[in-house]
Parts: C-alpha cells; structure tokens; sequence
C-alpha cells in the first residue's frame, strides 16, 4: 500500500510536489496552485532494472 512521504523538500515556488511509496514503486506528483496536477511520475523495477513512467500536461507519457 502506498504511504505519504511528507519529509520531502519542495524546489519550486510554482509546483507543490507530493511522494507516495511502498516497497515496489515510488509516485512523485506536481501540483500547480489550484491543486491541479501538472506532471507524475512512477518510478519501479522490473527484472532489476529501474524504469520510469511520467506524465507532464505540455508534453504527454514517457517512459525511460
């Protein structure tokens, strides 16, 4: 089950940035002023290599 990290350091004056984790997967999400969401990210493994999956609104899905 995914946990709030709230020990997390915000960079961005624009965005709030939020973490969920669990054993398998990190979920980082970024949040404009009106609580929308801009961008997320999921980062896991998969047959030990690490892979990443994000979203932002401008660009569309990436995985690397």
């Amino acid at each position: 089950m995914l946990k709030v990290i709230t020990d997390l350091t915000q960079t961005s004056d624009d965005l709030h940035r939020r973490w969920f984790a669990d054993e398998n997967l990190n979920l980082y999400i970024w949040q404009d002023a009106s609580h929308a969401i801009t961008q997320f990210q999921i980062s896991y493994q998969l047959n030990d290599d690490d892979l990443v999956l994000t979203w932002n609104d401008n660009i569309g899905l990436s995985s690397h």
